[in-house]
């Protein structure tokens, strides 16, 4: 059995349910949540992703030009202390 509720939508479908051509039902109406819930998710996980990105990529540069700095000091200095053994 199904419950037939008037629902306020985008869809011309619900606008013709809600003005009387067609009642709405529980189940479609739930369906429409649904598909308004995952487009609001999807939306919602672009827009974290690109603000954790917008702070994430300055960090990892930083942090990938401090490794190279390291790796090219200890580069040195083992070129130094192989030299000073050699002597």
């Amino acid at each position: 059995m199904s419950v037939r509720i008037p629902l306020f939508s985008c869809s011309t479908r619900f606008r013709d349910d809600l003005l009387g051509t067609k009642p709405v039902t529980v189940e479609d109406a739930h369906d429409q949540a649904l598909s308004v819930c995952q487009r609001v998710n999807q939306e919602a996980c672009r827009v974290v992703e690109t603000m954790w990105m917008q702070d994430a990529e300055p960090a990892l540069d930083k942090l990938e030009e401090q490794f190279y700095t390291m790796e090219k000091r200890q580069e040195y200095a083992f070129q130094v202390h192989f030299k000073k053994r050699k002597v």
